[in-house]
C-alpha cells in the first residue's frame, strides 16, 4: 500500500511537494490509518510560522531540509496495529 505525504518548505510556506512511500509495518505500539479527510485552515500556517519555536516540524521529521510536514487535524480509519 503506498502513502502520499505533502511535504512544505518551512521557509516559503508557498513551496510544496507530493511525495509518495510504501507503508511501513508498525511497531509496537503503533497504528497504520487511513486518512478519510483533513483540513487546511489559517491554524495550519500557525503552525508552519511557529514550528521552530514551538517544536511542531519535530513531530514528523523529514531527512530532507528545508522540506517540513505540517500538522493537519483529520478523520481517519485504523487499519492495522
Amino acid at each position: 500500500m503506498a502513502l502520499t505525504e505533502i511535504w512544505v518548505d518551512r521557509s516559503d510556506y508557498r513551496r510544496t511537494k507530493t511525495i509518495r512511500a510504501e507503508v511501513p509495518q508498525p511497531g509496537d505500539g503503533e497504528i497504520v490509518v487511513v486518512i478519510d479527510k483533513f483540513a487546511l485552515t489559517a491554524n495550519n500556517v500557525t503552525y508552519a510560522a511557529s514550528g521552530d519555536l514551538l517544536g511542531y516540524w519535530q513531530f514528523y521529521p523529514t531527512a530532507e531540509d528545508p522540506w517540513g510536514k505540517v500538522t493537519v487535524w483529520g478523520i481517519a480509519e485504523v487499519i492495522d496495529s
